[in-house]
Formats: structure tokens, sequence, C-alpha cells
């Protein structure tokens, strides 16, 4: 079932406890390609008022090196999710001001799950701490373990830390740097398109994807 807003998924992302991954990735094709994202937003929480934004950088990123997950262990894995986490953003409407910000950007990427969060440390609770969410079975247990990776976005706020949504998606990786990039690019833009879109969204015209960092 499809829904729009901070409720959860919008547009052609699905609620996969209903659906099922696999179901959403077979009704991708009709939606025109489009990456299936999961999305949740904190029920309890009325939707604030946001408008500034900035992106915050793992903590234990020194850390990143000695990692056995072979995207932490990646330096350009965390320089593409970034880059593409400030355009997107944008181009949902928000402002980026790292001096004023009303919720701040975290992310998270594995090629399995839990994520190692010695490296993606952000000083707010993340596994198992929010009972309205839950991380898909494909992100878990993913089909094709050695070529399949996970991103997760989290939109804090700023003044308390707390989490207000996140988005999950899985994406295909590479021995190609070229190609593994382009997909991190994409995995992230999608679960950011189903953020909902702030005050100056249609001022922000689609940037060619050639302006992208490869």
């Amino acid at each position: 079932m499809a829904s729009c807003g901070w409720s959860g998924s919008r547009r052609c992302v699905w609620h996969v406890a209903q659906w099922g991954w696999l179901a959403g990735a077979l009704l991708t094709a009709a939606c025109g390609g489009r990456i299936p994202v999961h999305t949740a937003s904190a029920p309890e929480r009325q939707a604030p008022r946001l408008r500034n934004f900035a992106v915050l950088q793992p903590a234990g990123l020194a850390r990143a090196a000695a990692s056995s997950d072979p995207m932490v262990r990646n330096p350009a894995t965390f320089r593409k999710i970034a880059f593409e986490l400030l355009l997107a953003f944008q181009q949902r409407g928000y402002l980026a001001d790292t001096g004023d910000a009303d919720f701040l950007v975290a992310y998270y990427a594995a090629q399995r799950l839990p994520v190692d969060t010695t490296v993606f440390a952000y000083g707010y609770p993340f596994p198992g701490s929010y009972p309205w969410w839950q991380d898909e079975p494909a992100a878990i247990h993913p089909p094709r373990a050695d070529s399949e990776g996970v991103v997760i976005v989290d939109a804090i706020a700023a003044k308390t830390r707390t989490l207000l949504w996140r988005g999950e998606a899985v994406v295909r990786l590479s021995s190609n740097q070229s190609v593994y990039l382009l997909a991190l690019g994409k995995a992230v833009d999608a679960i950011v398109e189903e953020f909902p879109a702030g005050f100056a969204a249609r001022s922000f015209a689609p940037l060619p994807r050639g302006r992208r960092m490869r």
C-alpha cells in the first residue's frame, strides 16, 4: 500500500510487510525502473516544520579502514553518499546550513547488517531502539550477499537528536568503482525522493546526471 507525507513510503514504494520486498522489486519495472525503498517516520511525533539541514559525518570515520565490511573500507563510499545527500536534500527543497540546521542527516552503509556502529556513530541510538522501524528481509539477508549492500538515511531533530524519519535501500555492488558509485548515488537519490518535500522544492531543477560526483 502506497502512502504519502510523513506517514511512510509513497509513489512507487511499498510497505514490504504487506507486499514483500520481492514483490516491490518486480513492480519496480512498472514504475520506470525505480529502486525499491523502505521508509518510515516516528508515528508519535507531529510533522515538524523543517527548512535547513546539515549532513553529519560518522564520528568513527578514522576506524573505517580497519572494518571487515568492504563498503566501509572504501573511502569513496563516504564521499559519494555525503555529496549525494547534500544535493538530493537541496533538490527536495531544503537549504544546507550547518550553522542553523532544523534537522540533521545521518547515513549508514553496509554490505550486510548490522551496520558497524563503531564507525557510523552519530550520538543517538541506532539499533533496536525504534519499534516503528523494521529492516527489510532483503536488507538483513540479501539474496546476493556478495554483490549487494544496504544504504540507510536518517533525518534527526537537530536540537533533541531524536530520529524523525528513516529510509533504506539495497544497492548493487560492483568491483568497478565507477559502476559502484553510480549505483550508490542512485540508491541515495531514491531514498531522499521519498522524504517529504520542503518549502522550496519547486525552485530546484533536477541536476544533469553528469554534474554528479563519480
